[in-house]
């Protein structure tokens, strides 16, 4: 896919942005699902859809893995409790958002969430509020309150403090010169949690309002 991208952008036939969007979409393993369901840009748009900028390989290239910057503790805690179960289905869950600020309705929505993930026999092992960069932020919310990173970061941290699950991811936030994708973050988890846990663990999304909006049109389930 990226390797067509760059021949047809190098061929100069197409028009830049449509084809940028083009790549963008059908690269990604879940917002291109979305396309080919519905037939429709608007579609992806409204299911969490921006261009990053990001070319081929700018994610790739860094080594993610060692860089300390999401806690794994309390998930290795969890896994501990339940390492003789052969049954054990072990999820993770992930939400990302401006958080700006964080409240008491983002951090019931993850036990929410929880609650019906574990209605399916498995098992909510950890979850992480992933406070988006600040370009993101600034450019999207300008009618709320612009906090930045590091104050958006510290307000999560002390909402989750007393959680024996819930903990602050700061990669997204902190670690990327430009705004990224729910999928990048999503992938870059599972490969991250895997790399020090050595063992797959489920990664489930967790969205809010704007993409609640997305799902309600859809006819998608709660």
């Amino acid at each position: 896919m990226d390797l067509a991208y760059l021949r047809l952008k190098k061929e100069n036939k197409y028009e830049i942005n449509d084809l940028r969007l083009a790549w963008k979409i059908l690269r990604d393993p879940f917002l291109s699902k979305t396309y080919f369901a519905y037939k429709s840009i608007k579609s992806v748009i409204e299911a969490g859809f921006f261009d990053d900028g990001l070319e081929p390989g700018s994610l790739t290239k860094l080594d993610f893995h060692n860089w300390l910057c999401t806690p794994f503790q309390k998930i290795s805690d969890n896994l501990q409790r339940h390492k003789k179960d052969k049954r054990f289905h072990p999820v993770v869950l992930f939400s990302t958002g401006g958080f700006s600020p964080v409240h008491t309705g983002h951090i019931e929505m993850m036990k929410l969430a929880k609650l019906e993930v574990e209605k399916l026999n498995k098992t909510v092992v950890g979850g992480y509020i992933s406070p988006s960069h600040d370009e993101y932020v600034w450019n999207k919310y300008t009618d709320s309150l612009n906090l930045d990173s590091s104050s958006r970061i510290d307000l999560c941290e002390k909402a989750i403090r007393d959680s024996d699950w819930l903990m602050i991811d700061t990669w997204e936030a902190r670690y990327n010169k430009v705004p990224i994708t729910y999928t990048d973050a999503i992938l870059r988890l599972e490969g991250y949690l895997q790399f020090h846990l050595g063992l797959k663990i489920e990664v489930v999304y967790v969205f809010g309002s704007d993409n609640a909006v997305f799902s309600k049109k859809r006819g998608l389930r709660k």
